[in-house]
């Protein structure tokens, strides 16, 4: 239809403007947002639906999930925020990771495979994109620091995560190797590798950031999804393993080691099941929820579900140019609890009815 024509175009021409810059792949992320969001408002409330129904109505139940890791990758875009995250989860609130110590980096992590089909040499180009990644200056050393963001359990995650690093580490050695060999400093027992005793690569760390109502409690490790059980056990000593970093937000409890508002984000999506804690929570923080960042609305809103934020964000704009959550919050507790009332007057009145009837 003609909306999704005029999307279409929209990518398009914003695609060649970036291309010419050179930063399709680090602005990827921001275009991929922006057509999600206009599909996902003109299809507002769907996300509930289609997720139960395997995306009959509305956006399909992956869109859904899209949407909100694209709004956890834009909460996340801020490097104070990346900064309290590590500072937080890392080191235990201990502030070694400033703001300047953090460089982007192209989210797009690529590679090529090699097949040999009849003597015919075919390479395929892999490719994969990242939430977010950053790379920390400690001294005069560095480390790439990734996030992955999650609101369903994901079984293939550390071979996904493991895929990733590879790549990475996979593009900073062509890198070297060819500087090296422009450079003219390879002898003899180098060429194998075009590496010299001296490279190094830099660390590669990936954190997944789950937000799902279950518990992750398997999948943490590649070992935990490979055919094992029933090999010798000299065999699976040699089996490597590959464990992957799992930040369960509700099921973090020490959300008081951050600065910034990731603490109220994290801390209320943990409680947001319990209507109750979310009014003490939002009393004991009224300060902060009062005027919250935009970005940190959307996040709660998206990973809560509650479709009914979205839909009135701007009534609750404050003077200060953020939103006031905790009076519209606190007004979607009380509706939330008078509609279980009216509910439950309701299951009453049928269930009454259907007493009557068989005394009759």
């Amino acid at each position: 239809n003609l909306i999704d024509v005029i999307i279409t175009l929209w990518w398009k021409n914003l695609t060649r403007k970036y291309a010419a810059e050179g930063d399709v792949g680090g602005f990827r992320y921001r275009v991929d947002l922006q057509l999600c969001l206009l599909v996902c408002r003109r299809q507002a409330g769907f996300c509930r639906t289609s997720e139960r129904s395997g995306g009959r109505r509305g956006l399909p139940a992956e869109d859904c999930r899209a949407f909100r890791g694209q709004q956890a990758a834009v909460f996340f875009d801020d490097d104070r925020r990346y900064a309290d995250l590590l500072n937080g989860y890392i080191f235990d609130g201990k502030q070694v990771i400033m703001e300047k110590q953090l460089y982007s980096q192209d989210t797009r992590e690529t590679g090529k495979s090699q097949k040999d089909s009849w003597g015919v040499q075919k390479r395929k180009k892999i490719q994969r994109f990242r939430d977010g990644v950053k790379r920390v200056a400690f001294g005069t050393s560095f480390t790439i620091i990734a996030l992955e963001h999650q609101d369903k359990i994901h079984r293939g995650m550390p071979v996904r995560v493991m895929v990733e690093d590879a790549l990475s580490y996979d593009r900073q050695m062509k890198k070297l190797q060819k500087q090296n060999r422009e450079k003219g400093v390879l002898n003899k027992k180098d060429y194998i590798s075009s590496l010299t005793d001296t490279d190094v690569l830099t660390p590669v760390v990936t954190i997944v950031i789950y937000y799902g109502e279950e518990p992750w409690n398997n999948s943490k490790d590649i070992y935990d999804i490979l055919a094992h059980k029933d090999l010798p056990e000299e065999i699976k000593t040699f089996i490597n393993h590959y464990p992957i970093h799992v930040l369960d937000v509700r099921r973090f409890t020490n959300e008081e080691c951050f600065q910034t508002d990731v603490r109220e984000v994290f801390g209320f999506i943990r409680r947001s099941l319990d209507k109750e804690a979310v009014k003490q929570y939002l009393k004991e923080r009224e300060e902060q929820f009062t005027n919250i960042d935009e970005d940190a609305y959307d996040l709660i809103a998206a990973m809560t579900d509650t479709k009914q934020l979205q839909m009135v964000k701007d009534k609750y704009r404050s003077e200060e140019g953020g939103i006031n959550m905790c009076k519209g919050l606190l007004d979607w507790v009380e509706e939330s609890k008078m509609e279980g009332e009216k509910q439950g007057m309701r299951r009453g009145i049928t269930q009454g009815k259907a007493a009557g009837e068989l005394t009759i």
